[in-house]
């Protein structure tokens, strides 16, 4: 797993230690925060309004709404965009099921395993420096999350550097 900061490790850490329900829905918290950071970079220096935007409940509070906006700004692709309303599907089966639920009920199985970000890495790192593939759906999913939250970490310390560049796989 990817660090994408020294800060974010007990984070990290509690994710990986949770059992599923806890993973998922610390790992979506997790890079729904860092995609908030990602774009106060790109976005006016005005606290009182951004606060008001991505509060929840606000036009940009939810995972989804800040996807659609991380994707306008350049910050992420395509198909990390619909990574994202994958992550926030899993996320909400997690979140509303009242009975017991893991990574290999058949819908968030699926889900995961359609996310491609881990693959879109993958294709790009020489196979001698390949990491394993994960092949378990939780596996999956968390490779995804670290992934996602590395990029985004870059993309607000370092803004306007990676935007708008389609040859990255993010």
């Amino acid at each position: 797993m990817q660090l994408p900061d020294q800060k974010d490790w007990p984070i990290l850490k509690e994710m990986m230690a949770e059992r599923d329900r806890g993973a998922a829905l610390i790992g979506a918290g997790f890079v729904e925060a860092k995609l908030k950071d990602a774009m106060e970079t790109c976005l006016r220096n005005d606290a009182d309004t951004f606060n008001q935007m991505f509060k929840p409940g606000g036009p940009i509070g939810e995972l989804g709404n800040k996807a659609l906006l991380a994707y306008m700004l350049g910050l992420i692709r395509k198909e990390t965009k619909e990574d994202f309303k994958l992550i926030g599907l899993i996320r909400n089966r997690f979140a509303h099921r009242p009975e017991p639920t893991d990574f290999e009920e058949q819908a968030i199985k699926g889900w995961c395993k359609e996310l491609g970000l881990f693959d879109r890495v993958w294709g790009m790192v020489p196979p001698e420096g390949r990491p394993p593939k994960p092949t378990e759906p939780r596996d999956l999913y968390l490779e995804t999350i670290s992934l996602a939250a590395n990029w985004l970490h870059h993309q607000a310390t370092h803004p306007g550097i990676f935007r708008n560049r389609d040859d990255l796989p993010f």
